[in-house]
């Protein structure tokens, strides 16, 4: 399909558009004829009733397509697949999004699906897609029901085991805490005085980050050439080359956000070593991480 992302959006959910219809019929219909009358299968085959529901899927499916082009190169709504939606709602897993904006994230890709196999269907195209969200489903549900410690038993084994400038950006987020986007998009003004990095993070809040003196001048070389740290395709690589690290180490994959929740961790043994209190050493974590609650920053400090 040709034509912007946005545009491919709109015209593949154009055949979910039930605005003004009655969504009480639908779903009487619904549980009269369907095989699979579970709430997953209605929400994904449902049309789509309000404008701001519409809006909210479109933006998901436009982010989701904008993550496609960057990382793999398809700019086609028309030839997302499997692997590629499923690296997107990895990515997601690598925030520090709620549960709640998470199982959203999944029910938008489950109607983009449905949506894409309509417009199939009414252009005579020959073609079904199916994306699999169960196991983000799980795995956000895990995340947000029951504490999960993401922390590598081994950080260092999967850094050396990684290519020299993914061992630099692991080392980034393990020193400092960085969330993997920051690290992306970093360049050669974000480096300040000290060893410290100052970066524009999650909600346009300005957070710095301290990292060792050897890792700062490996990143002053790295960005002197101009640019940004990583190119378009070059994070969701990164993430390729963790879960190969992992494997190597006999760890589990926790993503880049892993090393995250060991800099957290870190940081808290640190600063009650030195004699600080519990909630010196949290709120101080917090402050590391860019967490606006404490109750975020103590998902990554229990052991």
């Amino acid at each position: 399909m040709r034509g912007s992302m946005g545009w491919q959006v709109g015209e593949v959910f154009k055949e979910l558009k039930a605005f003004g219809q009655s969504k009480f019929e639908f779903k009487k219909e619904f549980y009269k004829t369907s095989e699979d009358k579970s709430m997953e299968n209605y929400g994904k085959e449902a049309g789509i009733y309000c404008y701001k529901t519409y809006d909210k899927y479109s933006a998901i499916a436009s982010d989701l397509l904008h993550f496609a082009r960057d990382n793999f190169g398809v700019k086609d709504i028309l030839k997302l697949n499997n692997s590629v939606v499923s690296a997107y709602l990895q990515s997601k897993l690598d925030t520090d999004l709620s549960r709640k904006t998470l199982s959203g994230y999944a029910g938008a890709v489950a109607k983009l699906e449905t949506a894409i196999n309509k417009y199939c269907t009414s252009h005579n195209l020959n073609q079904t897609y199916k994306f699999d969200t169960a196991q983000f489903r799980e795995q956000a549900k895990e995340l947000s029901y029951h504490h999960i410690n993401r922390a590598y038993q081994d950080p260092e084994g999967i850094i050396n085991s990684l290519p020299d400038k993914y061992q630099l950006a692991a080392k980034l987020q393990y020193e400092g805490g960085m969330r993997v986007g920051e690290v992306g998009k970093l360049k050669a003004e974000n480096l300040k005085d000290g060893n410290a990095i100052s970066v524009r993070g999650k909600g346009g809040k300005f957070l710095t980050y301290n990292v060792s003196a050897e890792t700062f001048k490996a990143l002053s070389q790295t960005l002197s050439n101009g640019g940004y740290f990583f190119t378009r395709s070059e994070s969701n690589r990164y993430r390729e080359a963790l879960n190969k690290a992992s494997i190597e180490t006999g760890q589990v994959y926790q993503g880049s956000h892993g090393f995250r929740y060991n800099a957290a961790q870190d940081n808290m043994l640190e600063k009650l070593k030195s004699g600080a209190s519990l909630n010196e050493a949290k709120q101080d974590t917090s402050e590391m991480l860019g967490h606006n609650r404490l109750s975020i920053t103590e998902h990554y400090t229990k052991f």
